[in-house]
């Protein structure tokens, strides 16, 4: 029974009035939870499995989670959401156990474990993408499902969105106008449900024909007059913040083709590894791929891998070819040309080398007025220039003439491949004069015989050379020289970045010889030893003083006539 019940107890007091008291009860039918998640997944990539909300029946109820052919590999078996490992190609199952008493009951569902073919897919312009299916429009529109296998990119053509869990289908045009309907429902996102966003591409990554940014769980459309029938395109759908939806496909305007193509590189080097793809819907066509010469082939379904091992001459043509039989059994052989190379058009994006050189305008510069040629390790032939000043190009040559300070970019194409490099130089005026110090003025003396000049206010560094000239011939580049005669001593100090030079001088005086004081003498009158000497000394430096007669004082008496 379900619905609303009572619980009722009739209670008398100790005076025997009685008074009866009930309780409602809501009863609700038992409904356990189940796991949420996407029923296709790739091995190389965990996916997110999460339960549906558990009903009040079931609040607090025990659960854990099983696999078969996988493993938990984040979270417990215990927790709400876990990521799965799936361990190889077939099919995996994932159950939510629930523990009621002592039984358990599982809800289970299958998972198609994808192999490497289904889950990546490289195309002729080396983009990624995710589980790409060729589309081959029915009556009854597509029908699918998205998944958790792809990891975040960029939504190409919706500025600040992301795709989170995309899935790509190939289809090729057979209108110029085309117009899909996309209706999502049963949408299951982790942290709430967000809808779907897509978009329609000429290319993988190339810029989008229409789009819809805005996420949405309501059909919308996506319509372009811009196809050329024939060529392949793609649709892009995507489940917002990591929503599961599924999901209808519906063409309400023009038409697609079911007709097989290959795609694949249409120029390769010699032992680098290109890949091919038919895009056909195996429901409709049987296929085998044909011999190729001088070349290692290995074949994974839709999809080959061709690595050359020579080539007949540098810029030789040759094929890529499937023979296709449809379900009528009308057989077509499909080629692809592919220009086998094996010179500078297969030298490596990173191997390019671009110089812009080194140019500074400072005091040794006449003008500013000048030509600078850029050089490359790519022969002329196969190279194409270009000179940007400032982001504007001012040169389509390797070579530039430079008329103003600024940021000058040399970027060089290779044209046989697509490669480019580019390299900077920023010209400067610099012309700012260095500081000369040669420091204080020094004097020689008995004792200190060397003195060091000091340079050391001067401007320092790597980028400062020191030029000392002085009495005698002397030179020195050292910063603080030491000199033993007195002089003039003149410093330069020049800036080799820019030529600028500035100029200081110190003199460096003679103390190492004593002027002779002045004296007077008193003259030895009769021979009477009656002379005297008195030397006057005017320094306050410590001194001493040594007559010949043995005396040190300063005057000196009874002196015999003599020297």
């Amino acid at each position: 029974f379900t619905g609303m019940v009572q619980v009722c107890a009739l209670a008398s007091d100790s005076n025997q009035v009685s008074q009866q008291f009930c309780l409602d009860v809501n009863v609700s039918t038992l409904i356990f939870p189940t796991p949420v998640g996407p029923v296709a997944a790739c091995p190389e990539v965990n996916t997110v499995y999460t339960i549906s909300a558990p009903a009040t029946c079931n609040q607090g109820q025990s659960f854990y989670w099983s696999l078969t052919n996988g493993n938990i590999v984040a979270g417990q078996p215990t927790d709400a959401s876990i990521q799965v490992h799936w361990l190889s190609e077939g099919v995996g199952e994932i159950c939510l156990n629930n523990v009621l008493g002592q039984d358990t009951i599982p809800s289970c569902f299958s998972v198609n474990i994808l192999g490497e073919s289904e889950c990546t897919i490289v195309y002729e312009d080396g983009t990624n993408c995710e589980a790409a299916i060729f589309l081959c429009q029915g009556p009854d529109g597509l029908t699918d499902t998205l998944d958790s296998v792809n990891v975040q990119q960029d939504f190409i053509g919706c500025a600040g969105n992301t795709l989170n869990n995309p899935i790509w289908y190939a289809f090729i045009a057979d209108s110029t106008s085309i117009s899909m309907l996309v209706t999502p429902n049963n949408c299951q996102g982790i942290t709430g449900n967000f809808g779907i966003q897509g978009g329609l591409y000429s290319s993988c990554d190339g810029d989008p024909l229409a789009t819809q940014c805005e996420c949405t769980e309501s059909p919308f459309l996506l319509s372009s007059n811009a196809f050329i029938p024939g060529e392949i395109y793609y649709i892009l759908l995507d489940g917002c913040v990591g929503d599961i939806c599924e999901f209808s496909i519906a063409l309400l305007n023009g038409a697609t083709s079911c007709t097989a193509n290959i795609i694949g590189p249409n120029l390769v080097c010699v032992n680098d590894t290109a890949n091919y793809r038919i895009l056909l819907d195996e429901q409709f066509y049987d296929f085998v791929w044909q011999p190729i010469p001088n070349a290692t082939v290995s074949i994974i379904g839709q999809n080959i891998q061709v690595v050359r091992s020579s080539a007949n001459n540098s810029g030789s043509i040759e094929q890529v070819c499937a023979l296709v039989t449809d379900i009528n059994q009308v057989s077509e052989l499909l080629c692809i040309d592919v220009n086998i190379e094996s010179g500078f058009a297969c030298l490596p994006c990173d191997a390019l080398q671009a110089d812009a050189g080194v140019i500074d305008i400072g005091c040794a510069t006449t003008s500013i007025d000048t030509v600078v040629v850029g050089t490359t390790n790519l022969p002329e032939v196969y190279a194409q220039y270009e000179w940007t000043l400032n982001g504007v190009v001012v040169s389509n040559t390797s070579m530039v003439h430079i008329q103003s300070p600024g940021l000058y970019e040399f970027t060089v194409f290779n044209t046989q491949n697509g490669c480019s490099v580019s390299n900077a130089l920023e010209i400067n005026v610099d012309n700012d004069a260095p500081i000369a110090d040669a420091g204080p003025d020094l004097s020689l003396s008995c004792f200190d015989t060397i003195v060091v000049l000091n340079g050391s206010g001067s401007s320092a560094g790597p980028a400062y050379e020191y030029n000392w000239t002085g009495p005698g011939g002397f030179t020195s580049n050292g910063q603080n020289p030491e000199v033993t005669a007195p002089g003039i001593y003149s410093l330069i100090v020049e800036d080799i970045e820019n030529g600028c030079t500035t100029t200081d001088e110190v003199l460096v005086l003679d103390g190492t010889t004593f002027p002779i004081p002045p004296t007077t003498m008193t003259p030895d009158t009769c021979h009477a030893n009656t002379g005297a000497a008195t030397i006057f000394i005017n320094i306050t430096d410590p001194y001493s003083i040594l007559w010949s007669t043995g005396d040190t004082t300063s005057t000196i008496t009874n002196l015999s006539a003599g020297i």
